[in-house]
């Protein structure tokens, strides 16, 4: 999601930790070349465990 008041971009990229409700983990990469986003990729790191 873009805001325009702080010019800025940002991505969500999920649930890396083993808080919350998501079931599986994921994370983003992407690239920035002359400005623009490329190779934007949602990466799944597997199912979360439980600490408890």
């Amino acid at each position: 999601m873009y805001d325009k008041e702080n010019q800025l971009l940002h991505i969500n990229p999920g649930a890396a930790g083993v808080h919350g409700f998501h079931h599986v983990k994921t994370a983003v990469r992407f690239e920035i070349e002359a400005g623009e986003i490329k190779n934007l990729a949602v990466i799944e790191l597997g199912k979360r465990t439980s600490l408890t």
